[in-house]
């Protein structure tokens, strides 16, 4: 009895792992096309439900930098410690934060989704060519440079290439710099 009963374990066993593979397998043409159509369709599927349920990216995608011919609405930022001001566009904020950035004054960030990098800073410098030697300011490719008084303000901004919109606005906000020591 007890062999009898140990044979029939090993047949049933295999009797089940053979129709559990069979239930895995597909069975025809049509089901091998509607798996290949399911895959494809969740290939596709996040992204174009993600931009349609995700406010954030809602948001970002109806953003649109404005133009800076017109300047009438910027904000003006004056430093009457090294006697200069500028006018930069509404969309950026101003915040002081010298961690990791020697002889900055004032760092400009864009008030959108997703920025979260400062776009622009503004330091002061005793000679012309002291900014060199500090890879962060080396890293921001685009820059400005004015002396004030016995002091050199440069305003480094970083910007791909790809972002000539961004590269023109600030062009136009280093254009509006100027010095208020009489």
């Amino acid at each position: 009895m007890k062999k009898t009963f140990f044979l029939i374990i090993p047949i049933v066993l295999v009797l089940l792992a053979g129709c559990s593979l069979q239930q895995l397998k597909p069975t025809g043409q049509n089901e091998s096309a509607q798996i290949t159509e399911q895959k494809q369709k969740a290939q596709i599927a996040p992204a174009e439900s993600k931009a349609a349920d995700d406010p954030y990216e809602k948001m970002q995608a109806e953003y649109k930098r404005p133009l800076p011919g017109d300047i009438t609405s910027w904000k003006t930022y004056t430093n009457n410690q090294y006697g200069f001001e500028l006018k930069y566009p509404v969309m950026y904020n101003t915040f002081v934060n010298t961690y990791g950035w020697p002889k900055s004054i004032i760092h400009f960030i864009e008030n959108v989704p997703g920025t979260q990098a400062a776009r622009a800073v503004i330091s002061v410098w005793d000679s012309e060519n002291d900014y060199k030697d500090i890879p962060v300011y080396l890293a921001m490719k685009h820059f400005c440079k004015y002396k004030v008084g016995a002091k050199y303000i440069l305003i480094s901004y970083s910007v791909s290439e790809e972002e000539a919109d961004i590269i023109s606005e600030w062009e136009k906000i280093c254009d509006t710099f100027k010095s208020t020591i009489k």
